[in-house]
Order: structure tokens, then sequence, then C-alpha cells
């Protein structure tokens, strides 16, 4: 999903869960986007089984270029869940709010 597909949802108000899976220091240097839940990437699978994240509603991956976001996305939708990488990550959410 690009960023611009994703504003569009989060004005619609449309239901997604944000995924933002970069660490705590990464968030010092570009805070995460409203409403995103920070899971580090390392936690993930922890909050998949604890029930943290529901297979009925999208989950948007974020991190800060797409990489990591992109294999967790990856490994969300194997297990059955409805989910997308924010492509370009926060670098490309950023750049694209400071255009606007």
């Amino acid at each position: 999903m690009n960023v611009q597909e994703l504003r569009e949802k989060l004005k619609s108000g449309e239901r997604i869960v944000l995924l933002d899976v970069r660490e705590q220091d990464e968030l010092k240097e570009s805070p995460k986007i409203e409403r995103a839940l920070n899971v580090p990437m390392g936690e993930v699978s922890l909050e998949e089984e604890k029930g943290t994240f529901a297979k009925d509603v999208k989950i948007v991956a974020i991190c800060r270029s797409g990489a990591r976001s992109g294999m967790i996305a990856r490994a969300l939708k194997q297990r059955g869940y409805d989910a997308e990488n924010l492509e370009g990550g926060m670098l490309e959410w950023e750049r694209t709010r400071q255009v606007s």
C-alpha cells in the first residue's frame, strides 16, 4: 500500500491496525503515525500469540523504509491475516507530508 492510499483510508475512517515495527530508539528520529501500535519487529510473534491482532481487520505494517515491515506483512499474510506493507515506510510518509 502506498502512502497516499493509507492517508485516504485513514481519512475515510476505515478500520485499520497500523503496526509500527520500529525499535524504540527509531521513534525518536521519526515519531509514529497517530493511532499506530508500536511493536518492535522481534516482538510481533509474541503479540500475535496474545491475540493482539484480529484476522478480520486490515493490518498495515510500517518501519523506517518498508523493508522490515514488508517481511512482517508477508509473514502475517501467510498466517491468514489481511496484512499489507507501507511502501517506502516512514521515510516516504514524512517526505510526502512535507510536500503537502
